[in-house]
């Protein structure tokens, strides 16, 4: 399947469970949750080997230097360029971005807690209404902070806000959550712990492209996972080993298994070496 088809496919309804990150099929979840005639939703499952292991499907934030933001040779204000970028980032454009004008888009309680009237729900809700009115529509892929505002006191994205988690979730997330006796989806799973130095790997393999060893080899896996698991996970009992054993196979030949795991041992040893302070 293409990821279009991919996606597809979930937002009929008709898929039990995947494996995937959210943000990857949250498009897909969205529109279930918001089509009368499904009315389904995704809840993460804390599974894993056996019961010994603990499960750490959910993590806390890691910086992500995988991506960056350039700026062209043609600019005529490297200087005024970097400044909006930098502004954006100030306590005044964090709330802006998310949350949008006060007394317009949100309200400002006691204690200066932030909420929202129904009817700014409901403008929060409505993608189009999003993309024409707040400005992180624009700029969503602009650093930003995650977490609290500046304030200490509010989320910087709304549908993190404690007192607005609930009412932004659809009827049918609610009721979910209602049955489980459950405050937010993470009371499925195992609370968080601190990462180690080295992670995450992803924001430095995401950076390989195919004209090294070790990128070419994490390529060659991708293919070939992409080939021989569907096969492997389709298979007849009988049939199992045997195509196990020729995915292993072609594995063996194909990729080059130490030029991977040594680049990446490199990195993990670096990364934590810069931790210590070596």
């Amino acid at each position: 399947m293409s990821y279009d088809q991919y996606i597809s496919l979930i937002s009929t309804g008709r898929v039990l469970g995947t494996l995937d990150q959210l943000w990857n099929f949250n498009t897909a979840n969205e529109a279930l949750v918001t089509q009368g005639k499904v009315g389904k939703t995704y809840v993460p499952l804390p599974i894993t080997f056996d019961e010994s292991i603990k499960d750490r499907w959910h993590s806390p934030s890691a910086l992500d230097v995988s991506n960056g933001l350039s700026i062209t040779k043609s600019c005529k204000d490297i200087e005024g360029a970097l400044q909006f970028v930098n502004d954006l980032l100030s306590p005044e454009a964090m709330i802006l971005r998310y949350w949008g004008e006060e007394g317009v888009d949100y309200m400002a309680g006691d204690g200066g807690v932030f909420y929202k009237t129904p009817e700014q729900r409901a403008n929060y809700d409505n993608q189009d209404w999003v993309t024409q009115n707040l400005v992180n529509a624009a700029y969503a892929y602009f650093p930003h902070f995650e977490g609290q505002l500046a304030d200490g006191v509010n989320a910087a994205d709304p549908k993190n806000q404690p007192n607005e988690f609930y009412e932004l979730l659809y009827p049918v997330e609610k009721e979910l959550l209602d049955g489980y006796g459950y405050k937010t989806f993470l009371d499925f799973l195992s609370s968080d712990e601190p990462n180690e130095p080295w992670y995450p790997m992803w924001s430095y393999t995401n950076t390989w492209n195919s004209d090294t060893d070790y990128g070419a080899a994490k390529a060659k896996i991708t293919e070939l996972k992409h080939e021989w698991l569907p096969k492997a996970m389709m298979a007849s009992e009988d049939q199992f080993d045997s195509i196990w054993e020729e995915y292993q196979e072609v594995y063996r030949r194909e990729v080059d298994v130490d030029a991977y795991l040594d680049e990446l041992t490199a990195e993990a040893r670096r990364r934590v070496a810069v931790a210590r302070g070596e």
